[in-house]
Formats: structure tokens, sequence, C-alpha cells
């Protein structure tokens, strides 16, 4: 069957979307990976369609105790002296009788 009797024939494969209650239907099949069925486009996230393998994420971060147990500035003295070299360096002016 070449591309244009099939254009002529105009008899399209449909796939119905198997969520509840939704008659839509959709000329390309959208499958979940997760579950296997075919939805709309509509349904086709695994929230919207209330997916038996939905996976809530972890939150990896623990808001109140990691956020206060690190510090602000320098970790170390040696970082220190290396940031207060570089502010003095960054003021510093020259003799302003030696041509550049």
């Amino acid at each position: 069957v070449t591309v244009i009797e099939r254009l002529k024939s105009d008899t399209h494969t449909s796939y119905p979307c198997s969520f509840k209650d939704c008659a839509e239907r959709e000329l390309v099949p959208v499958m979940c990976p997760y579950c296997g069925k075919n939805f709309c486009l509509r349904h086709r996230h695994q929230s919207d369609h209330e997916c038996e393998e939905l996976e809530i994420p972890k939150s990896h971060s623990k808001t109140g105790e990691t956020a206060s147990k690190r510090r602000k500035g320098a970790k170390n003295s040696e970082t220190a002296a290396k940031v207060a070299l570089m502010k003095l360096k960054m003021r510093a002016n020259g003799d302003k009788s030696l041509p550049q």
C-alpha cells in the first residue's frame, strides 16, 4: 500500500484512551512506559492518568538541618588570608610618578 493509496482510503487507525470515562482517540499510540496502557494527549502523563506505577519523588534536602549547619564566609584561616590579600591588591594604588 503506497502513501497515496492510504490517503485516498481515508481510513485511519485510531487508538482509544484507556483512562476511565474518556472517549478520546489518537492517531498515534501514546503508551505509558510504566503501566503499558494507551492514553490520549490529555492523560499521557503518569499523574494525569493515575498510573499504578507512579512514584512520588523524595526530597533530597532537609530544609531546616543542612541550611543552619553551613557556615557563612571563609571556611578556614588560609582561605581568609587569601581573600584578604586579594582585597588588598584590588584596592592598591601604584606610585603616580612611574609611567605605566
